[in-house]
């Protein structure tokens, strides 16, 4: 490998780590966004259709379609590894000296790819074994020197380059020259002779009319360095691939097993009391309710679903007792589920991992004695209509959340009795 390569190499090196980088992260990137959606149930009626028309597909039928994927990968990775290891073996040993068994060889020029007209040698002698450019010849063991005949194609080496030429005059040893024999070359497509005579010791094979057109490029391409980094990028994705498939199929079984659990025997009914969360996520109530996105509704009810039984009570618990309230009004969003009295803003949940924050309609300097209890969010505009934040992680702090509730609905009503 020269010094050019190896500079073309490193740059092609270098490009090839940033612009991976760059869509290596955007791909993670998108992966987490759309894993993000499917936890929350935005993907919901796209994974029921998906798995639904699986069900009506034959298992077997997926199973040929799994194996005729991984063997055309297969095959074609194994391809292209051949064809890089072919190609740098091809290179190493195209300067040697052809032995006993015949070494293959891309054509790097056009200088034997057709017949010139100046050229009348080839008319009449009816030459017709020209090779294009990127054709892959078979190059064989010398015959002896004294063997070498007119017309002959060899390779020969000059200034560290191969040449494939053929032998159009042979000069026997003379007063110029008393213990050499020279043969002079030329490219069929070339009108002129070789600038310089030709030695035996500078031949490596010679050329005896066999050859595959233009398979010479692949071989060319896979030992350049962009070749190489084509082999480095295909084992990357080989590898990278299925762990993404496999990632996004368990996300979407889990989703899958959630939205339409399997059926199971009906069970004996026992004295224990239902959990809360099935209250929690009872038949919302249409009077209640007000405009939402039935999408908004999916997502915000599955940050409930993935949080801990613990938090499911806690949310429970306080939602319901809001709900309890005469004349309230609820409204999802992807993030929260908010409650209003007329126009007037009560409070704000939602879920946070397995914390329930709730945001209630205070104004935090009425509770100075109880600042360790809750965070002031007044002095931000964005929370102008729910300035005071409980986290309810404890029973204490849900009693606390429903009485700050208490005094912004007897605020509002002007009465004692809030609950129904």
């Amino acid at each position: 490998m020269t010094s050019y390569d190896i500079y073309v190499l490193v740059l092609c090196g270098i490009v090839f780590t940033v612009f991976t980088a760059i869509f290596t992260f955007m791909i993670v990137a998108l992966l987490r966004y759309y894993l993000k959606l499917v936890k929350l149930g935005a993907e919901d009626e796209n994974i029921k259709i998906e798995y639904e028309k699986a069900k009506q597909r034959k298992g077997c039928a997926d199973r040929t379609l799994e194996a005729m994927g991984c063997a055309i990968t297969f095959a074609l990775s194994a391809v292209l590894v051949i064809g890089f290891i072919t190609s740098n073996v091809l290179q190493a040993k195209e300067r040697q000296m052809v032995g006993s068994v015949p070494v293959p060889k891309v054509v790097m020029s056009d200088s034997m790819s057709y017949k010139n007209k100046a050229n009348k040698h080839l008319v009449a002698n009816n030459l017709n074994d020209q090779v294009d450019r990127f054709d892959l010849v078979i190059l064989h063991q010398l015959p002896a020197e004294e063997d070498l005949e007119l017309y002959d194609i060899v390779v020969y080496e000059v200034d560290g380059n191969l040449i494939l030429h053929r032998i159009v005059g042979i000069e026997e040893p003379n007063e110029k020259h008393p213990n050499e024999r020279w043969f002079l070359l030329q490219g069929d497509a070339i009108h002129v002779q070789d600038r310089f005579p030709v030695l035996y010791s500078q031949m490596r094979g010679i050329y005896r009319g066999e050859s595959v057109p233009f398979i010479g490029s692949f071989f060319v391409f896979m030992r350049s360095p962009a070749g190489m980094l084509c082999i480095i990028l295909i084992i990357f994705a080989c590898v990278a691939t299925p762990i993404a498939e496999r990632k996004m199929k368990k996300i979407k079984d889990e989703r899958y097993t959630i939205i339409c659990p399997p059926e199971t025997e009906p069970q004996i009914e026992t004295e224990e009391e239902p959990e809360v969360i099935d209250e929690c996520l009872k038949p919302l109530d249409l009077f209640k309710l007000r405009s939402s996105r039935k999408k908004d509704i999916q997502i915000f009810r599955s940050r409930i679903m993935h949080s801990s039984h613990a938090t499911h009570e806690l949310y429970a618990d306080i939602s319901l007792y809001l709900e309890a309230i005469e004349g309230i009004r609820i409204s999802y969003s992807a993030t929260y589920q908010s409650f209003r009295l007329d126009k007037l803003p009560v409070a704000r949940l939602t879920v946070k991992g397995n914390a329930v924050i709730i945001n209630i309609n205070c104004d935090p300097e009425h509770y100075h004695h109880a600042k360790g209890l809750f965070t002031d969010h007044s002095h931000r505009s964005s929370a102008s209509n729910y300035p005071l934040s409980v986290k309810i992680n404890s029973p204490y702090k849900l009693e606390l959340a429903k009485t700050l509730i208490n005094d912004v609905i007897k605020n509002a009503k002007g009465r004692d009795e809030v609950l129904l």
